[in-house]
């Protein structure tokens, strides 16, 4: 910080640009520090640069209409842009709830024929309680019995 410099921090770019334009703060930083006034003159400059371009009709109203449009139609593309990748997301995550669900379908139609497949047929089945019913002795008992023997 200079010396002669009144206020403990520099005028941003924005409190500069606003000085340049005539709607400046109310102190008079600039004209104190020599920081802030060297800062100032090189905006001062490139604004005659500007304003010389703009006398010799090297900016052209017409050069500065069809940048107006340039800029249109890019905001305009990204607002598109923003739709149309909100759709993609729901998109995609519709193609993926779908196949997961189908998945989900074949697994069970998949799972329900082998159970049905490994069920025994009703002949099978009573057979195979009349053998159950025949055993005279329950086969968890049995070890139990043999230590009363």
């Amino acid at each position: 910080m200079k010396p002669n410099s009144l206020s403990d921090t520099h005028w941003t770019d924005e409190e500069l640009i606003a000085n340049l334009y005539g709607v400046d703060p109310k102190d008079d930083h600039v004209l104190q520090c020599d920081k802030c006034s060297s800062r100032q003159a090189i905006l001062l400059d490139n604004r005659q640069v500007i304003e010389a371009a703009r006398s010799t009709e090297d900016v052209s109203d017409r050069f500065l209409a069809v940048q107006r449009r340039a800029i249109c139609e890019k905001v305009e593309a990204s607002a598109t842009g923003a739709w149309t990748l909100g759709l993609r997301r729901w998109a995609s995550l519709s193609l993926a709830l779908l196949v997961l669900a189908g998945g989900a379908a074949l697994y069970q139609e998949h799972h329900a024929t082998q159970i049905a497949r490994n069920q025994p047929s009703d002949a099978q089945l009573a057979l195979e309680v009349s053998a159950m019913a025949q055993e005279w002795q329950a086969h968890p008992a049995a070890p139990l019995e043999g230590l009363f023997e």
